[in-house]
């Protein structure tokens, strides 16, 4: 697995991060151009537009919390998946922190964004799981299944995964991930694009970073209306805004117009940022999300 080398330098507000795919993009292109129901020609271009990648450097503009928000931000969370995606990496595990430190260490190498990384790598982890699932069935035999096997994963770790998918723990942890789902109602409509990248594009049109309430509303809204699951949120984050103007001028550590409508924040994150910032990178009162001992230490040996 290759290991991405990186650059910092200042760019005004924002920093630009420099990053090298290398050989990663060669182990990645089944990430990418995988797909047994695809015409063989549409593979063959991908393939082609992959090869051309190859060590060329990347550019990712990052904001003061260590967020991708440029225009390339999807590019470098997809280089991210399909690092994770990559055949060798472990995926024989039910809890992304039962997988070895020493194998997420290969993922990345610079401090200044390893727990965004970390924290990234864990999603498309679990979503790359997700989607080796959908070739599962109760119903198929060994020999079927095995078939079916993604040339991206081990045949031991394919083994695993059949085994823990046919397991009553497997089919309970199934059944309350499908409960959960259905109850996140408030989904948002901008794809996959992050709200780093949409808090960074509003920045640029207001000429001041956005409101929590203001990035909600705009992440949550297509064509001018909001989603059914959200709907009642935005009427309400805006009635707070209007009816309490004296909240557009507080912090998110002060009481913002979000914390005025949905309470303080839970287990230590803050919602409608996206990933990577804390509350302490807030700096929110009376609520501190910790970094675990390990990714501190490594964090530290790395500077």
């Amino acid at each position: 697995m290759g290991v991405p080398q990186v650059l910092i330098y200042s760019k005004g507000v924002l920093q630009v991060l420099i990053y090298n795919k290398g050989a990663a993009i060669i182990q990645a292109k089944k990430s990418c151009v995988y797909k047994k129901r695809k015409r063989l020609e549409d593979q063959l271009k991908k393939l082609l537009y992959l090869q051309d990648k190859i060590n060329q450097n990347s550019k990712v503009e990052i904001n003061e919390y260590g967020q991708p928000c440029g225009p390339s931000s999807t590019e470098f969370s997809n280089f991210i998946g399909a690092l994770v995606r990559t055949k060798g990496f472990p995926i024989a595990h039910d809890d992304w922190r039962k997988v070895c430190p020493q194998q997420k260490y290969k993922l990345w190498t610079d401090s200044q964004l390893l727990q965004l990384v970390y924290e990234d790598s864990c999603c498309k982890w679990r979503e790359f799981k997700s989607d080796l699932k959908k070739l599962y069935d109760d119903d198929m035999e060994d020999e079927e299944l095995l078939a079916l096997r993604d040339e991206r994963v081990h045949e031991e770790d394919w083994k695993w995964l059949i085994d823990h998918w046919r397991s009553p723990e497997g089919a309970n942890r199934s059944m309350r991930g499908k409960s959960n789902r259905s109850k996140s109602t408030q989904n948002h409509t901008t794809g996959s694009t992050s709200h780093a990248r949409v808090g960074n594009e509003m920045c640029q049109e207001l000429g001041r970073p956005p409101r929590r309430d203001e990035l909600f509303i705009r992440t949550h809204t297509h064509n001018g209306l909001p989603h059914k699951g959200a709907e009642i949120t935005v009427n309400a984050l805006k009635d707070a805004v209007r009816d309490h103007p004296e909240l557009i001028e507080k912090s998110i550590g002060e009481g913002d117009a979000y914390f005025h409508v949905y309470g303080p924040e839970k287990n230590g994150y803050v919602r409608v940022v996206g990933l990577g910032p804390t509350p302490s990178d807030l700096d929110m009162p009376g609520a501190k999300k910790c970094t675990s001992t390990r990714l501190q230490m490594e964090i530290e040996a790395r500077r």
